[in-house]
């Protein structure tokens, strides 16, 4: 049991030592990236970074799939990690109060801030409870993931240390539902 929480503790450090780092490269990796301009991946991570597909596709569907295999007992684990970390980057987006890199007007005052991205610490969220319990799909959920990450850098609408804190958020919130499930439940 104790083997199977040193890779996420792993993961966790070097995805904090990289979240100090890209505080510091913030502006450079958002110049950088504001020159790579693609139609069609503008429009696929569009797609991919839309709240609905993001909701559908980690929440939705893994939940389908859950009760299928006759594995219920994952759901709420699922969708606990997945509230929880709304509740944590909210509270956190109001208290940091970081401007997105661009920001939009004509959205609520909550979602006009940055910092932690919202849609990368959701999909984070949800990652170590699929990975735990479908092992033979890992590389898809890790690159759906990766790839919701991916587009708020790509769409310009958070900084790397925005999406950064989400992972490490997202993912740490996953694995401490997990803990508390395989102890307390």
């Amino acid at each position: 049991m104790k083997d199977m929480y040193k890779k996420p503790m792993f993961v966790g450090i070097v995805l904090l030592v990289v979240l100090v780092i890209s505080f510091f490269i913030d502006n450079l990796f958002l110049d950088f990236s504001s020159g790579l301009i693609f139609p069609v991946l503008e429009y696929m991570f569009s797609f991919l970074t839309n709240i609905v597909f993001v909701i559908l596709v980690l929440l939705v569907y893994p939940t389908i799939m859950l009760w299928h295999e006759r594995k219920e007992k994952w759901i709420l684990p699922l969708w606990t990690a997945f509230w929880v970390v709304v509740a944590i980057t909210f509270i956190l987006k109001v208290l940091v109060q970081r401007s997105r890199p661009i920001s939009d007007d004509g959205f609520l005052a909550i979602l006009v801030y940055s910092f932690p991205s919202t849609h990368t610490a959701c999909a984070f969220s949800v990652l170590p409870v699929l990975n735990y319990v479908f092992r033979r799909e890992m590389w898809l959920w890790t690159s759906l993931v990766v790839l919701i990450g991916l587009s708020r850098l790509y769409l310009q609408v958070h900084y790397l240390s925005d999406v950064l804190a989400g992972a490490l958020i997202g993912y740490s919130i996953g694995w401490v539902v997990i803990y508390m499930k395989e102890r307390y439940l």
